[in-house]
């Protein structure tokens, strides 16, 4: 999802209000899968401002610092507690059918198809009945390529720095042995008198067997001291890991940096891209090579690159939405999952 309120983008476009069936937690399996124990971690990620949080949390994370009231927030109408994850389908990637509600309040979407055939959708949740859920990375699965989905489960990441605001902006991608590693940006808690925003965040990560428990990975997978990395997109291209983030401004492009585990990052020549273009959004393994979703004031758009490095004109999809995330379902269509109202 971006946030610093990139990536969660205001839309005025209206959509069918249809929803999908909900699976029960029962639903979720497999069976008899557990957390990693964490595997050697490898420093290297950086970046975004704070989401504000309920009436009755702080909203900076800053010790001492007065909390806000939702209503303090409406001038700035990008409040991602007011924005739905939607979905639609498509058999080419190309031309999207209508969209129905996948999630309410919620934002910064990211989904993979496991080994097991499941859809696994991790994304920033604001559920206005649960404070202990606000703000959380909470997960939705699909045991029925993306027919119906589970009702959000929080997910659990265990030996997270108790010195780290919460993790936001999830990125799942898939491990060759079948496990999960949730990539996220975050950063520690600032101190009394220290500014806030996403100038000090990192990308981090955490592995998990079943999507939903987790293990923190010691260090940063990406770091850049002179700003904030946040935002993530990651796939994994001919053999190595691809990373990207925003850079800035839409026009600014995008952050590029690759790896041969996963963990540890190099960075290499960033994506260039034109005006009003947000590479805000998520790769996906497309034919021979790679696709970028990402957004605009004009809508959602693709590019493709068969390398990671080059990149073709962006394609507009005709959906108006922000930060989308597509995946290929086992009968060959896509989804995709994006930011709506």
């Amino acid at each position: 999802m971006k946030f610093s309120f990139t990536k969660v983008v205001a839309f005025i476009l209206l959509f069918p209000s249809t929803s999908l069936p909900v699976q029960s937690h029962e639903q979720l399996g497999p069976p008899g899968v557990s957390s990693l124990s964490p595997p050697p971690a490898t420093p290297s990620i950086r970046k975004r401002e704070f989401l504000p949080p309920p009436p009755d949390r702080n909203p900076s994370g800053i010790p001492g610092k007065a909390a806000e009231t939702p209503s303090d927030f409406d001038r700035f109408h990008q409040h991602p507690w007011k924005r739905n994850l939607r979905i639609c389908r498509s058999e080419d990637g190309n031309t999207f059918g209508i969209s129905r509600l996948l999630v309410e309040a919620a934002g910064v979407p990211s989904a993979v198809r496991d080994t097991y055939g499941r859809i696994l959708v991790a994304f920033q949740w604001f559920p206005s009945d649960s404070p202990a859920a606000w703000d959380k990375i909470a997960v939705s699965i699909s045991n029925d390529d993306g027919n119906s989905f589970s009702s959000p489960v929080p997910i659990v990441i265990q030996n997270y720095p108790k010195n780290y605001i919460r993790p936001f902006d999830p990125t799942l991608g898939l491990v060759e042995d079948g496990s999960f590693r949730l990539y996220f940006s975050c950063m520690p808690r600032p101190r009394p008198g220290e500014p806030g925003g996403n100038r000090n965040a990192s990308i981090c990560s955490a592995i998990s067997r079943d999507g939903l428990h987790f293990v923190f990975e010691r260090g940063f997978r990406v770091q850049i001291n002179e700003h904030g990395v946040i935002d993530p997109a990651v796939i994994r291209l001919h053999g190595r890991w691809h990373l990207t983030a925003p850079r800035g401004r839409p026009e600014e492009g995008a952050l590029h940096f690759v790896s041969a585990d996963g963990l540890d990052f190099e960075r290499v020549s960033d994506i260039p891209s034109k005006n009003h273009f947000n590479w805000t959004g998520n790769l996906i393994n497309y034919g021979k090579g790679v696709r970028f979703y990402g957004s605009s004031p004009r809508g959602i758009w693709w590019s493709f690159s068969e390398d990671g490095f080059l990149w073709s004109d962006s394609v507009p999809v005709g959906i108006q939405g922000g930060d989308p995330t597509v995946v290929q379902t086992a009968a060959g269509e896509f989804l995709m999952i994006y930011v709506s109202r």
